[in-house]
């Protein structure tokens, strides 16, 4: 992983598209920023090259040859913890396939290369504070249980009804932030900022992906949408645990609002 110095030679990045246009392009980028390239034409190659060379971050085109750029992401996340950000069509639907295959992020092409690897700057500064928090041996170890979901914030899994369930280090630090303020309301503004720490990003639909994404792992009631505001994590109320705020309302001055 890396830390703030995200130009450092210590750097791999594995780009999986066939295109070899916006390879070479992507190619330039990042050896400007001094930083190691790998290039797989085809969804196997991407998977064999994950595994042989852990790259810090993966470009994935999601119409990758061969097993496919979501094939590929599925199989990568179920054995690594690499950041990857899936390259689709400007079909929403892509999106939330690709954040549910396990990409971290995902945009639609044609990209900006400098959109693109300020993205991959971001996502290499975020991993490295995961990486950092998961290290420090006082934070203690912390189960969140709502009934059949348990959160363990130290090891960084979470299982439902006894199976684990796979998220993205996002997803999970999404998750967490949700569960240790339960029916506080967020608004995507305060979200992007505990999570994703962006001040200034008007317009992104992110937050709105990825909570979709978890809905589509943990359930769709679980996470509700307060329409023009924002999100509250509010599991049935059987389901809710001594981690729940004793306050049956929502709780929107202890986080939420703008």
């Amino acid at each position: 992983m890396c830390s703030e110095n995200t130009g450092s030679d210590q750097i791999t990045l594995l780009i999986a598209s066939a295109d070899p246009s916006f390879a070479g392009s992507a190619s330039r980028h990042a050896a400007a920023q001094n930083w190691t390239v790998k290039i797989a034409p085809d969804g196997v190659s991407a998977v064999r090259d994950a595994k042989k060379h852990s790259p810090n971050l993966i470009i994935m085109d999601i119409a990758i040859p061969g097993t496919g750029g979501l094939k590929a992401t599925r199989k990568i996340c179920q054995s690594d913890i690499i950041p990857i950000i899936m390259l689709t069509s400007r079909d929403e639907n892509d999106k939330i396939a690709g954040f549910t295959a396990g990409a971290e992020d995902c945009m639609s092409k044609p990209v900006s290369m400098r959109e693109l690897f300020m993205r991959c700057k971001v996502l290499l500064r975020r991993f490295d504070r995961i990486k950092t928090k998961a290290e420090k041996k006082d934070e203690g170890n912390e189960i969140l249980r709502f009934g059949s979901l348990v959160i363990d914030t130290l090891s960084h899994t979470v299982s439902m009804n006894g199976e684990p369930v796979h998220l993205t280090p996002t997803e999970f630090s999404l998750l967490t932030v949700f569960a240790k303020n339960p029916k506080t309301l967020f608004t995507r503004t305060k979200l992007l900022e505990e999570v994703w720490n962006w001040t200034n990003a008007k317009g992104t639909r992110t937050t709105d992906s990825h909570v979709k994404a978890l809905r589509a792992k943990l359930g769709s009631k679980i996470i509700k949408t307060e329409h023009g505001v924002g999100y509250v994590f509010a599991p049935e109320a059987e389901e809710i645990s001594e981690n729940e705020c004793e306050n049956d309302g929502f709780d929107s001055n202890k986080i939420g609002l703008d």
